[in-house]
């Protein structure tokens, strides 16, 4: 039918899903412009075997499912019941669940209020009244993510461990929404998700005590799992004799090298991964030593359909409108669009600290203690960077710049010496805290005050945290600062503790002073310096 170039193989299905005479695709890589090539197809192999040529690299999607219904079958006609998720209509299943909402405020003063009261609030969604109905304010909220999920359960019992099974040497349990597919084999046993449709694929089980050969048919199997896969992990009684080959593969799809009981005799271990290249950050693992078992996942995991921060072509607003969304909640690189333009960034997130939601935009990690690499960048974009190029500041002008696209109202400055302290800080949700935000966003020049501005984080040891009221005209920053707001005496005790970092210079400080015969606790690889906003 066509090519097109699409970011990845979910993107090139959901193409064929709005295509009328797409029945399958083909995803090639294409390195040159680090994307991927997506052909429509309007046959599949099985109507022309033929046509099927293989290409390493390359990955075909006969049967592609959509959220609702599989696109193969002649869309024209309308879906069965066996092919649309509850609530989904039309000959494609385009109208997702709607929710209809009713809402009735009536004052005590107002005509044809409810009969002998003085009033009532009415919240009424699909025709239930969820309202509280009490005095004052009533609020209802509602998801507003349609897409299906897939609830995930694991437990791995190893034979020695306390509460298994009664008469059993220990079972693997791994259920999706509700029901237990696990083969129930000793050993390894694994199950497949398609990561789009929340649709248990297969499942199969891996002798690794009683069979030599299994570990490596386990790691030929998992190797094989192609696309956005979710593969669910669980050890049934012992696993480990003949594991060893299939370590590497398991790694592959997300276990981390925190496997030491893995290789135990009867050691517990369960696993939800992924076998696509983008690993999402719900990715968990659990395992534990013979006896300290079972080991056990409980998770809730989103619909590809429902994702949107992972993949560029769905991007978040902010990393705490991710954070919000509920499904996020471990550290790492999301896609944003601040300005809602079609040009979104890859940035990095702190989805654990304060509650989490927290956007990095401004970076130094000292990796060789000789050197003072210092990029100060004066457009907000260039945040995309943060994570990667360990030397980055951004100007307040930058941040001006970033805040009337995501209207943040805190910001947290986290700066720790390995020989020295740690200076970690938020500000505070008040009107002084507000000053500091406006101040480094360059939206007034009135140094804000100190004391009362900010909270210290539980890690914080600083000295210059416990004196705001000896900070420089108990305040933040310097008088004649010209620019450099957020890297150049952010905070400081005169002549005793300071925030700076000076390119090229020797004065990088982080609660101390570099000068003759004060505290200055030196360079040390590691040492960094970080500016997030929320």
């Amino acid at each position: 039918m066509y090519t097109t170039v699409v970011v990845d193989e979910f993107e090139c299905q959901l193409k064929c899903m709005e295509n009328n005479s797409c029945k399958s695709v083909n995803v090639h890589p294409d390195q040159s412009i680090g994307q991927r090539i997506c052909e429509l197809n309007n046959k599949t192999r099985q109507l022309k075997p033929a046509d099927l040529k293989r290409k390493e690299g390359s990955t075909y999607y006969g049967s592609v499912q959509a959220s609702c219904m599989d696109v193969s079958r002649e869309q024209t006609r309308p879906a069965n019941s066996d092919q649309s998720h509850s609530g989904y209509k039309g000959t494609r299943c385009q109208t997702p669940p709607v929710l209809k909402v009713f809402i009735r405020s009536e004052g005590c003063d107002d005509p044809g209020i409810t009969p002998g009261s003085c009033g009532n609030a009415y919240i009424k969604v699909n025709g239930k009244d969820y309202s509280p109905h009490i005095r004052g304010h009533n609020v209802v909220v509602i998801s507003a993510i349609t897409a299906p999920v897939v609830k995930v359960f694991i437990r791995s019992e190893g034979c020695n461990d306390p509460g298994i099974t009664p008469n059993t040497c220990g079972i693997a349990y791994i259920k999706v929404n509700g029901k237990d597919y696990s083969p129930h084999i000793r050993g390894f046993n694994v199950v497949i998700i398609s990561a789009i449709t929340g649709t248990v694929l297969r499942a199969k089980g891996f002798d690794t005590h009683g069979n030599s050969s299994t570990g490596c048919n386990l790691r030929d199997y998992l190797n094989g799992i192609k696309g956005e896969k979710i593969v669910l992990v669980a050890i049934q009684d012992e696993g480990s004799k003949y594991i060893s080959p299939a370590i590497d593969a398991l790694k592959r799809v997300g276990a981390t090298d925190d496997l030491l009981y893995l290789t135990e005799y009867r050691g517990s271990f369960a696993l939800v991964g992924f076998a696509g290249v983008n690993k999402p950050p719900w990715i968990a693992q659990q395992t534990a030593r013979a006896g300290r078992g079972p080991s056990e996942i409980s998770l809730t995991i989103p619909s590809f359909t429902a994702i949107k921060d992972l993949y560029y072509n769905q991007p978040g607003h902010s990393c705490k409108d991710i954070r919000d969304s509920g499904f996020f909640k471990k550290d790492g690189e999301y896609w944003i669009d601040p300005e809602k333009n079609g040009k979104p960034l890859k940035v990095y997130c702190d989805m654990t600290a304060d509650g989490g939601g927290w956007l990095l935009v401004s970076n130094v990690v000292v990796d060789d203690p000789s050197s003072r690499d210092l990029w100060i960048e004066s457009s907000y974009r260039e945040i995309s960077n943060c994570h990667s190029n360990k030397t980055l500041f951004i100007t307040e002008n930058a941040m001006k710049e970033l805040r009337t696209h995501l209207s943040f109202t805190q910001l947290r400055f986290h700066c720790s010496k390995q020989k020295g302290r740690t200076f970690h800080v938020t500000t505070a949700a008040n009107s002084t805290g507000e000053g500091v935000v406006q101040y480094f966003s360059k939206q007034t020049d009135t140094r804000p005050l100190a004391c009362g501005s900010f909270n210290r984080m539980k890690d914080d040891n600083s000295r210059t945290a416990g004196l705001c009221n000896q900070w420089l005209d108990q305040r933040w920053s310097e008088p004649s600062l010209p620019q450099g707001r957020l890297n150049n005496h952010v905070n400081y005790v005169p002549n005793l503790h300071h925030w700076l970092l000076t390119p090229g210079g020797s004065r990088w400080e982080c609660d101390d002073y570099n000068f003759r015969n004060k505290e200055f606790f030196g360079i040390s690889s590691g040492d960094f310096w970080k500016v997030f906003v929320r």
